[in-house]
């Protein structure tokens, strides 16, 4: 997998596990949601100013010890 191909995973993630929708994604992005039509095919090719304003827009995983913790208080 090529460094394209797991910047596309990493926008696409959110969206595929149910954490976010297109809708939101393209919000905090400041783009419109037809830019995100077909992001889910494996030949979407979005420019690299849209994947520049995605990039900041995508949350960050939270590290597995930091998730365990949250567990932990809960319980």
């Amino acid at each position: 997998m090529n460094e394209f191909d797991r910047i596309l995973d990493r926008i696409r993630a959110p969206i595929i596990q149910g954490r976010m929708t297109k809708r939101e994604l393209a919000r905090r992005a400041g783009l419109p949601e037809t830019t995100l039509i077909g992001m889910e095919r494996p030949d979407w090719n979005p420019r690299a100013d849209t994947l520049r304003r995605l990039m900041p827009a995508v949350p960050r995983a939270r590290p597995l010890a930091d998730a365990a913790n949250q567990r932990s208080l809960v319980a």
